[in-house]
């Protein structure tokens, strides 16, 4: 289609993901700052340490057309293209954030040395940063903004918060920024490309995104239904502008947005014929709009989509001496704009076919919602696709037009949402062939509920059936006296799935329990890892279609059920990674952090052999527990050997990754026959497959068996009873799990194909009779900023010959802005001291850990009557607090405490006496060093 050329020439010259990091680093290092700091302003190589954004491509296309990119070549001014681009478009971006002043000629020194700061009552977003060194921690420099600008901290969005600076989103006026701006506080307006991140046009550009062409006849039928299609684009709201909680005044927002967009592709559409003078007064404000646009120019003047935004306006021209940007990236947005929202049709069906969805931080705009979309209800034959989401113009160009919203911060497309199972019982829990300690000691899942999205689920399967207790389980409505199946979210989608589906495969894993009437069950040979479990299941998919992210807030409302339904939860599917911390990453992280006693168990993804950095997402997230695979028993190979094609870290931002391994190769698990009813063991009801799809819901049924254990008491003596129980933090569960973890061949502790290792049940938590180790839990307990916890604990081998001590730390982060280079919010630090003041490091290293959000510590060969003491400090906080939770195992006990007399629940004190089992085996520890 023509709508469709003129794309390559751009996308060849676009930022490769797996070069984007290391490219900026040394292309920042080369430029000059543009800004003087000292003005209170910021400079290209400030921007650039702190956000990824579509910035970086324009950059990287200037210094392509330079001949080489490493270089970057002076003008006849003296300074270089690329900081002409920077100083331009941050002009732009006093220009609309003042948008109402009729002023030109935006200076920044005169804004910095005017009289008084010039009024407005607009707020816009700002991306500010405090470096007064005299300020610990982002809490005190977030507190100094709050003061100086008289903003609640609702306005606010974290950003980075380093040693030295912390970043944030404000929403503030332009006249109030404008008088805190000095050289200890910089800033600048966030303005349209700063706002896009940097793959999101490499995205939408790629022939992979756009509609995939049918076969003659039907591409020939203007509302041929493409049902394995489907597209997003992501957008956070600026802050402080909408209730996260509250979806129906996210709706709201996010319908005047697009309303508003709508009204620039009609003003647009008019301007691009002729400019009018309109001298009636204007209002500015979002919601006011009356088929005007956001903005207002000078003297009355409306201005058009191409004027607003930086690519298109004038202020991207230049000087017959300077460019300010690419010839090539100005026409390839003027081309988007005018065949897309400023074209004749204004991309009509794109806007009525399209359905717009809540998320934790915003909404996203679904360009191809399965049931009904490009179906002939909703596409119109006056220029039919032309004037759809299959015309990339008109995706370009309505990213284009969120981008310049006032009430934006981002705007991200997304990628295909792909897929990624009774051995893995005795592997998990003991490591010893056909041993099941924990079931014998009834830790079976009981009275746990674990919530798996996917494909769908057969119900009928011998591993599922309900039986006489069926109940009312669709439609969104609970059950909790059924056998197996509590609900089945068919409000998403449908609930069907397809011949040897994996939704099926997945739930059998985490849950499956046979029984043919329902009633009385009996062993399989495809029983669940926590088998007496129930399930919560989400279907992601429509028949035989795509599948399709339902997005974290109605994922998370579907399942948590104001905190009666699951708090385990299980996703083996995921988007391309390999990319800047994104808006999914944002609202997973922000799901986790405000249902902080749930666990979100993810697939890794199975890029493996594409090496590094092929970790999928939302499994790359802050707070998500990501899972790589081994070799599960009977297989080529002795279990506990990883898979090569099981995907690696780090992420882009330098989080280790994956998080833990678990079998998951060659796996039995329940089979999905829609045309069977009752299939089971024999008849077609299992069937056996590999991937991290697998290894992760036997982590999903494992974490359901840790809940079990703490809420009937098992904790600390081992046996059900010894204490009252308590609900676990899921940042406990996630530490429970990783500081049993053991190392397995085919890579080495920490690094990015295993990481914490393969998951043990019996080397992580004391069970009677089994093994004679101790544990010490904290439990989510709240820490303030520049606090420090300690635990003094004593080496006991009087009744245990464990030679090891390990300690893991967890914390559920906030989440920080989709780009961030230095993505922890909140940063703990842990470290162990000896007797002697030899200092333990986490993760292997020599050195605080300042990018991951677990933390462990291995010590080796400790001896009798030897002393320790475990610390955890709130080293930088954004916040007043943070909660985290710990786990200290081996031959120990507990000595008085200092920072930990409060708590309740939060602060367990583990049974003096040991138990007995082999000795895990040990993965290297940290090198100690001097403290």
């Amino acid at each position: 289609m023509a709508f469709f050329q003129g794309f390559t020439s751009l996308r060849a010259l676009l930022v490769p993901a797996t070069v984007l990091l290391t490219w900026l680093s040394a292309a920042s290092a080369s430029l000059d700052p543009h800004v003087d700091p000292t003005l209170g302003g910021m400079s290209l190589r400030e921007f650039q340490g702190i956000l990824l954004s579509s910035v970086d491509n324009e950059i990287g296309i200037l210094q392509e057309e330079s001949g080489d990119p490493t270089q970057i070549s002076k003008n006849s001014m003296g300074s270089t293209d690329v900081e002409d681009m920077w100083e331009h478009l941050v002009d732009h971006g006093w220009i609309i954030a003042e948008s109402t002043l009729g002023t030109n000629g935006r200076d920044l020194k005169k804004y910095i040395n005017a009289d008084k700061a010039m009024s407005s009552n607009n707020v816009f977003p700002f991306l500010l940063c405090v470096l007064d060194i005299s300020l610990k921690s982002g809490f005190e420099r977030m507190a100094l903004l709050q003061e100086k600008l008289d903003v609640s901290i609702a306005s606010y969005t974290v950003v980075s918060n380093k040693e030295d600076k912390s970043c944030f989103v404000v929403m503030a006026t332009p006249g109030t920024v404008l008088g805190v701006l000095n050289d200890n506080i910089h800033g600048i307006p966030l303005v349209d490309q700063m706002k896009i991140t940097p793959l999101t046009i490499e995205d939408v550009t790629s022939p992979g995104w756009s509609i995939p062409p049918a076969d003659t006849v039907s591409s020939r039928r203007l509302g041929a239904k493409r049902n394995n299609w489907q597209r997003t684009i992501m957008v956070t709201i600026s802050p402080g502008v909408v209730n996260p909680n509250d979806n129906e005044s996210t709706l709201h927002v996010a319908k005047n947005i697009v309303k508003d967009i709508h009204n620039l592709a009609e003003e647009g559409s008019r301007r691009r014929r002729q400019l009018v003078v309109d001298d009636q007064e204007l209002s500015s404000g979002v919601g006011s709009l009356k088929g005007r646009n956001i903005l207002a120019g000078t003297q009355g003047r409306i201005l058009s989509l191409s004027e607003v935004f930086f690519a298109t306006s004038q202020n991207a021209l230049g000087k017959r001496e300077t460019r300010r940007l690419s010839d090539l990236s100005r026409s390839f947005w003027s081309r988007s704009l005018q065949n897309g929202l400023e074209s004749e049709h204004k991309c009509s069906n794109m806007f009525r076919s399209s359905e717009i969805r809540p998320l934790w931080t915003g909404f996203e705009i679904v360009l191809n919602p399965v049931d009904g979309i490009m179906g002939n209800e909703h596409i119109t034959n006056e220029h039919g696709n032309e004037s759809s989401a299959s015309n990339q113009d008109c995706v370009v160009s309505l990213i284009a037009a969120l981008s310049v919203h006032p009430h934006v911060i981002t705007v991200e497309a997304t990628t295909e949402v792909t897929l990624d199972n009774q051995k893995e019982q005795w592997v998990t829990q003991s490591n010893e062939n056909g041993h099941r300690p924990w079931f014998d000691h009834g830790l079976t899942g009981r009275n746990q509920i674990v919530s798996v999205s996917d494909t769908g689920l057969d119900e009928d399967n011998c591993y599922f059936t309900n039986g006489p207790s069926q109940g009312n389980i669709k439609n969104g409505q609970w059950d909790f006296n059924t056998r197996k199946i509590a609900k089945y979210d068919n409000t998403f989608k449908d609930d069907y799935d397809a011949p040897q589906g994996h939704g099926t495969h997945v739930a059998g894993t985490v849950a499956g329990r046979k029984s043919f009437d329902g009633v009385n069950e009996q062993t399989g040979i495809a029983d669940g890892i926590a088998r007496d479990a129930k399930i919560h299941f989400m279907d992601l998919k429509t028949g035989t279609g795509g599948m399709s992210d339902p997005g974290s807030k109605l994922w998370f409302e579907s399942f948590y059920h104001n905190g009666k339904g699951a708090k385990v939860a299980n996703a083996s599917w995921g988007r391309s990674g390999n990319r800047p911390y994104s808006t999914h990453c944002v609202n997973y992280d922000g799901a986790l952090f405000d249902h902080d006693d749930t666990l979100l168990v993810t697939s890794a993804g199975n890029k493996g052999n594409d090496g590094p950095g092929s970790m999928k997402n939302p499994g790359e997230c802050k707070n998500t527990l990501s899972v790589g695979i081994t070799k599960s028993s009977g297989i080529s190979g002795e279990p506990g050997t990883m898979i090569s094609w099981s995907s690696q870290g780090p992420t882009a931002w330098g989080s280790t990754q994956p998080d833990l391994v678990a079998p998951g190769y060659s796996v039995t698990s329940a089979n999905a026959d829609p045309d069977r009813e009752n299939e089971c063991d024999g008849t077609g009801g299992t069937r056996v497959t590999s991937g991290t799809s697998m290894s992760a819901p036997v982590v999903a049924g494992t974490a359901a068996l840790i809940r079990q254990y703490f809420s009937e008491g098992f904790y600390p003596c081992g046996e059900r009873g010894c204490s009252k129980g308590f609900e676990p933090q899921g940042s406990l569960v996630k530490a429970v799990l990783m500081n049993g973890a053991q190392a397995v061949t085919g890579g080495t502790p920490y690094d990015n194909i295993q990481n914490m290792g393969q998951i043990n049940l019996l080397s992580s938590l004391p069970l009677k009779g089994e093994n004679e180790f101790s544990t010490i839990v904290v439990n989510g307990k709240a820490i303030a900023d520049q606090v420090t916890d300690s635990i003094p604990i004593r080496i006991d081998k009087s009744k245990c010959d464990d030679s090891l001590l390990s300690i893991t730390m967890v914390y559920t982060d906030p989440p920080a802005k989709s780009g961030c280079t230095e993505c922890l919010v909140n940063h703990l630090d842990m470290t162990v001291v000896d007797e002697n003041g030899r200092k333990y490091f986490p993760n292997g290293l020599a050195e605080a850990d300042s990018t991951n959000t677990a933390e462990r510590i291995r010590v080796e060969h400790v001896h009798h009557h030897q002393t320790f003491t475990v610390s955890v400090t709130a080293t930088n906080l954004s916040q007043e607090s943070q909660k985290y939770s710990l786990v200290i195992s081996g031959c120990i006990t507990r000595e008085q405490e200092q920072g930990m007399e409060e708590g309740g629940e939060d602060t367990i004190q583990a049974n003096p006496k040991a138990m007995h089992t082999t000795a895990p085996t040990a993965s290297p520890s940290s090198s100690p060093t001097a403290a």
